[in-house]
């Protein structure tokens, strides 16, 4: 099994087959987006006053799986403040959620997820233009605003579950 989204068998480009689905639906096929939907959507409200540790919110790890992958993607490139912009705002993803998590409230924390999902949506415009350059080729702009959308769902998901908490 992949170390990311637990692609493995079970998982396909058209969808998951055999999830169990919302109210015990069972789903023949379902996207993979639609499967975090309803996974993140269980998540977050079941376990949101019990996470004690940034590392634990699943947006942070997605975030910090996509800096990585950005930051190998670009790390040859010669054009030093393209390179630099595109890290930085892969960086900003996770600082954003540790940063506005160790605020300890929800209006501090909403605040900076904020952030991070405009630094997600930042990435996905720079691969836009990393295409248009050449430095992106059409599977590798088609994976990054994959991965990106991703994790602009899981922040934007956090987000609402933050603002509907008290405090």
């Amino acid at each position: 099994m992949d170390r990311k989204w637990g692609r493995g068998n079970s998982a396909s480009s058209e969808g998951i087959k055999g999830v169990e689905g919302v109210e015990g639906q069972n789903v023949e096929k379902v996207s993979k987006l639609q499967f975090f939907y309803y996974v993140y959507n269980d998540l977050i409200f079941k376990t949101m006053g019990n996470i004690e540790r940034f590392e634990d919110i699943i947006a942070w790890q997605a975030g910090r799986i996509l800096g990585v992958e950005l930051y190998r993607e670009f790390e040859h490139l010669k054009d030093f403040d393209f390179r630099s912009q595109m890290r930085k705002a892969a960086i900003s993803i996770t600082n954003n959620i540790s940063e506005g998590f160790a605020y300890g409230r929800s209006k501090d924390f909403s605040r900076f997820l904020r952030y991070a999902y405009g630094s997600a949506n930042e990435v996905k415009s720079m691969c836009y233009l990393a295409f248009d350059i050449g430095y992106l080729n059409e599977n590798k702009l088609n994976y990054f605003k994959s991965e990106c959308d991703r994790v602009s769902f899981l922040i934007r998901r956090l987000r609402e579950g933050v603002e509907r908490k008290p405090g």
